[in-house]
């Protein structure tokens, strides 16, 4: 996950390199729960530039959406108390959205309850009720939706917990993407015997070269 509030070109034109030149990476998400700065859309338009890998959009709010990207990535919030959030970010940029592949996934925020995304999002924990976790996943199938993410938040300082990536693997054929708190290899590989996506955002920005790793 690349959020263009948080990079400089310089460093953003060394990790597209070396996104390039990983062939473990299949595409990169760009966006980010707070925005503050006004150069995101000349950063995105960087991005465009640099990278060989699709560019997804994760419509975190409608002020992120650019046709620039390949496709979207609508993350839907199972565990809030405002799902009219979601909906209206959504319609204010119904119509450029619909220009593009986009995928709706059912989000489900399970970890600190002081990020960015939980506090947007107005989540309520449930780290600790497995059956509102496979609930909540039956609830994504139903809706058909294109896949589960797994979220312990942006910044968050623990990952989720592996016993709830496994319980969510034997329950569901949905692709399952994990993101959060990533910040060594072998955590992201015990990760990937469960799911079928890593997310590393924060850690990236703070050791471009750690995507060599990956």
């Amino acid at each position: 996950m690349i959020d263009p509030d948080k990079w400089k070109e310089e460093k953003l034109e060394v990790v597209c390199r070396y996104i390039n030149e990983n062939n473990n990476i299949d595409f990169i998400f760009v966006g980010g729960s707070i925005i503050k700065s006004e150069n995101f859309h000349t950063i995105l338009k960087k991005l465009r530039y640099y990278l060989k890998k699709p560019i997804i959009l994760f419509c975190g709010s409608s002020y992120q959406i650019n046709d620039i990207a390949d496709a979207f990535l609508i993350p839907f919030p199972l565990n809030t108390y405002d799902y009219n959030y979601f909906h209206i970010e959504l319609l204010k940029n119904a119509f450029l959205i619909s220009k593009k592949p986009a995928y709706i996934c059912g989000y489900l925020l399970i970890g600190s309850q002081y990020t960015s995304a939980y506090i947007i999002s107005r989540a309520y924990d449930i780290s600790k009720n497995n059956d509102i976790i496979l609930a909540f996943l039956k609830f994504s199938e139903i809706m058909k939706f294109s896949a589960i993410y797994l979220e312990a938040g942006s910044g968050s300082s623990k990952t989720i917990d592996i016993e709830t990536i496994k319980l969510v693997s034997n329950e569901t054929k949905l692709p399952i993407i994990v993101g959060g708190g990533l910040r060594d290899k072998n955590t992201i590989e015990e990760i990937l015997n469960y799911a079928n996506y890593v997310v590393v955002g924060n850690y990236v920005e703070e050791n471009p070269e750690f995507v060599k790793e990956l």
